[in-house]
Formats: C-alpha cells, structure tokens, sequence
C-alpha cells in the first residue's frame, strides 16, 4: 500500500512541478508582457466570436431557405461578427473597457467614503482622518483608471502574473515538503516493521 501511495505521489509531484513551471514562465511572460497578452486575449476573442458569428449565419441561411425571416441567428451572427472584427482591429478596446468599468465603481465607492469620512468629522470622530486619507486614495486609483483605462489594464495584467508567479513557487514549496515528509513516514514505518519482526524472532 505504501509502495502504491508513494508511486502515485511520485506522478502527481513531477505534474505538480512541471505545471508550476508552465505557470511561473506564463507568470513573468505577463509581467514583463502584459500589452502583448493583452492583445493576444483580444485576438483570439475576436477570432472565435466570428468564428461563431459566422456559424449562426450558417445556421440562419439553412434554416431558412425558404422563408427569410429574422432570427435571433442572424442578430447574433452579425453582431458578434461586428465584435469579434472591432477586438482584431482594436484590441486595447477590451483591455480599456473592464478598467473603465472598475475605475467608474471605485470613484464612486471612493465619494461614498469621503462622505462617511466627512460624518465622522462633524461626530468629532478621530477616525476620520485616516479614512479620508484612504478615501482619497481610493478616489485617486479609480480617477486614473477612469482617465488611463490601458495603463490601467496592464498593471491589473502584472497583477495576475505576479499572483501566478507567488502561487506557483508556493505549490512547488508545499510539493516538495509533502514528498519529503512521505520520505520520512516511509522510513518510519520501515524502521517499525523491522522492530516488529525483531520483537517477533526473539519471542520465537
């Protein structure tokens, strides 16, 4: 049983390692490439959204050979044509409009806070100092992604990677640690059947 476990444990660390790896290359590659990953995510959205456009045209066509009403396939073919060509002509358009979005929540959420800052003031609350500061810089963060949505969209990119990087080392470390502490059970139990099999030739 135990031979069984450490085979099996065996397989699963090497996947482990090779898959942390994989993701530690594509960790850095977004890190040190975010405009180019940007770009690439664009384009192959962009590929497939025309590639499934151009499908539901196909299906609106031979469905309807006869009777040429409008469907909900030819709506959908064409706009996700129209989509799919705009992301392969414009491919920061995607990568600006999530940070569009986000910023637009933060500003929000930050005015939200200066206000409940502002109460605590007139409550003579000394915590208002330190959550305007941080209103403030709540503020400041989603103005700049509301303003630089690409700049935006390639620090939240960096982001990624760099999470991506420090899970991947943690996966390798906790791997390592698990296959070294199943060496040491094995040689426990290894030295706790020889005592058994001893104890049991001196009682014979």
């Amino acid at each position: 049983m135990m031979k069984q476990l450490k085979k099996d444990f065996n397989k699963m660390f090497t996947t482990s390692i090779l898959t942390s790896i994989i993701f530690i290359a594509f960790g850095i590659f977004l890190l040190l490439r975010p405009d180019t990953t940007i770009r690439i995510i664009s384009y192959t959205i962009g590929i497939i959204l025309i590639l499934l456009g151009a499908f539901s045209l196909g299906k609106y066509y031979s469905d309807n050979k006869e009777k040429k009403s409008i469907d909900f396939n030819l709506i959908y073919g064409i706009l996700s044509i129209i989509v799919g060509l705009v992301m392969i002509l414009n491919p920061t358009a995607l990568a600006t409009l999530i940070p569009f979005v986000l910023g637009f929540w933060i500003v929000i959420n930050g005015v939200i806070k200066i206000q409940y800052a502002l109460e605590l003031k007139k409550n003579k609350n000394d915590a208002w100092v330190a959550t305007i500061v941080i209103a403030l810089l709540i503020l400041i963060w989603g103005l700049i992604l509301v303003f630089n949505p690409f700049s935006g969209a390639i620090a939240i990119t960096q982001l990624i990677g760099i999470f991506i990087i420090i899970y991947s080392i943690l996966d390798i470390v906790e791997s390592t640690l698990i296959r070294k502490n199943l060496k040491d059970m094995g040689k426990t139990i290894k030295k706790e059947i020889k005592k058994a099999k001893k104890i049991i030739e001196e009682e014979d």
